[in-house]
């Protein structure tokens, strides 16, 4: 780990962002005595960090749900992860509040719930047979439930944080969110209100009831009585629940609108939006394919311009970004290291986001917000 550190500061870094392990802290997740070597541990990172003039982002949960809670009631299907995340939330921010200033309560819950309870490829594995090679779940309902029971965890934590530590610690919370850029397939008004949708059932789905309190219109019509509803208590608590929204931005796909579905058990989270993503276009590429990701620059300004539409002066952090490249065995380290690919991807995709950040200072100079 402090070689770690000592790399970030050599790159001139000036923030570090990293995740708490729940059990570490509480093996069983849960309980009144926190383990004291998991705080140590954390501890030694935190003071590394700083020692070294980086600012530590800590994640309180990344896709790491105890597998004893899973076991015991069914994790976050279950009401009681919410007040059992808060309760372990409220003992991060007791034990490293301190020094931590930058808190993320989830890390892409709309990723959980779609792919641990709609396709089943992330645990804990559940969704219908025609979404996936799953033993149990329900790729209608779950996905829902589980999104909602995120909702309300994350703002259970957040009402801590401000009624007990952020006055006297003089930190930010927020949430974490993976966010693809989206064009239309075609420049018609079926496609470009598909494209509303896929915003719709990705950010909106937890950006929409945070910052308007309640879900995205095309959500309620289209999932309709399989969407959880929220109560006049959670609501207050879920509207305006951050500080800062984080964003995951790694590329951008075309979307076209597609029927809804005929064939009965075909009703699930994946197709629900009727909106169809695909990164081709009359056969040409939205952009060159590495590792799994289209490289796609301008989705960088897209994104964060349609969020400042949408949401308004909520600052946005772009916690995670970047391209990996697999080593098959066939390169040299130095080869390996002569990543050029990756270079010109951070370029290129920062380049846009500097161009976002520039159209929305020209846009408050023409308002008169801002001086020239």
């Amino acid at each position: 780990m402090q070689s770690d550190v000592e790399l970030m500061k050599d790159l001139n870094l000036d923030a570090y962002r990293l995740s708490i392990s729940w059990t570490r802290l509480f093996p069983e997740g849960r309980g009144n005595q926190i383990n004291q070597a998991g705080v140590d541990h954390y501890n030694r990172v935190f003071d590394t960090l700083l020692e070294k003039g980086l600012r530590p982002f800590v994640t309180l949960q990344h896709f790491d749900t105890p597998q004893a809670l899973e076991e015991s009631y069914g994790g976050m299907l279950s009401m009681q992860f919410v007040e059992d995340y808060a309760k372990y939330a409220e003992a991060c921010f007791e034990a490293f509040g301190d020094r931590v200033k930058n808190w993320i309560t989830l890390n892409e819950p709309h990723i959980t719930a779609w792919f641990g309870y709609s396709t089943g490829i992330l645990p804990p594995q559940r969704c219908s047979a025609a979404f996936g090679n799953c033993t149990i779940g329900n790729s209608s309902t779950e996905p829902y439930i589980v999104a909602h029971h995120c909702l309300l965890a994350h703002a259970a934590a957040v009402a801590i944080y401000r009624r007990r530590f952020q006055a006297r610690q003089g930190g930010s919370i927020g949430i974490t969110l993976y966010a693809k850029s989206y064009e239309p397939l075609q420049n018609n008004s079926k496609d470009i209100a598909a494209v509303q949708r896929a915003h719709d059932f990705e950010i909106g789905w937890f950006l929409d009831p945070i910052m308007f309190g309640k879900y995205p219109t095309s959500m309620q019509y289209l999932v309709a009585h399989r969407l959880p509803k929220f109560t006049k208590d959670q609501l207050r608590a879920v509207k305006g629940s951050i500080d800062f929204i984080g964003l995951n931005h790694y590329t951008t796909m075309y979307v076209k609108a597609v029927p809804k579905p005929t064939q009965p058990g075909q009703i699930g989270y994946p197709i629900d939006s009727q909106s169809l993503q695909t990164a081709y276009r009359d056969g040409v590429a939205i952009g060159p394919l590495v590792n799994g990701h289209n490289i796609v620059p301008r989705g960088m300004r897209i994104l964060v311009n349609y969020v400042k539409a949408r949401y308004g002066d909520i600052p946005i952090v772009i916690t995670e970004n970047g391209i990996s490249q697999i080593d098959n065995g066939s390169l040299s380290r130095a080869e390996a290291l002569h990543d050029v690919v990756r270079v010109n991807y951070h370029k290129d995709y920062l380049l846009e986001l500097v161009a976002g950040i520039r159209s929305c200072l020209y846009y408050y100079v023409s308002i008169g917000h801002l001086k020239a």
